[in-house]
């Protein structure tokens, strides 16, 4: 699975320089930007969404599923204000990378010993998918920002591209995914 995930990835990289009128960019700066603007791909972001407290209590998981929705929501009304057909389909591998996260954290199966053993520290399984999205939505971004050649006035790439450097500094197994 985590090679489907790479795959869309290629696909948003595939064409280079999309030649889009400024309709399409403004709605490709729109999407980033809102993707931006929740301190979510903020690479300083030190929110435990993962954390397990000491009664096995995820409290912070609702953060999470959150800026799940609120990112499916932005995809959406991208994809539903393009007319360009290449665009929608980087925008589609935005909404296939969304999907597959929520899936992921519908069907993490984490059990009364896993909340005893991981109290008062964050669950690695959840802690996975968190990384696993925010690594592979990161990527797609900044493909997105290089593919269309937005304006770098207008978004930034500087935390997107430091979550990316601390993924590639880390060991991370994502046997989890399959």
């Amino acid at each position: 699975m985590i090679k489907d995930v790479f795959t869309v990835i290629e696909i948003i990289q595939k064409v280079k320089a999309v030649a889009l009128n400024e309709n399409e960019k403004k709605i490709v700066v729109k999407l980033i930007l809102s993707f931006d603007k929740s301190n979510f791909f903020e690479p300083s972001n030190a929110v435990q969404y993962a954390f397990n407290n000491n009664k096995s209590k995820l409290k912070k998981i609702h953060y999470f599923q959150e800026y799940l929705s609120k990112h499916a929501d932005a995809i959406s009304e991208a994809l539903s204000e393009s007319n360009d057909t290449v665009l929608i389909e980087k925008l589609k591998g935005f909404k296939k990378i969304n999907i597959e996260s929520q899936q992921k954290l519908e069907m993490l199966n984490i059990s009364p010993y896993d909340l005893k053993r991981y109290a008062n520290s964050e669950l690695p399984k959840f802690k996975k998918v968190i990384d696993y999205y925010r690594t592979v939505m990161c990527y797609a971004v900044i493909s997105l920002i290089e593919t269309i050649e937005v304006d770098d006035r207008k978004v930034s790439k500087t935390g997107f591209l430091k979550i990316i450097k601390d993924f590639e500094n880390k060991d991370i197994d994502y046997n989890y995914v399959q």
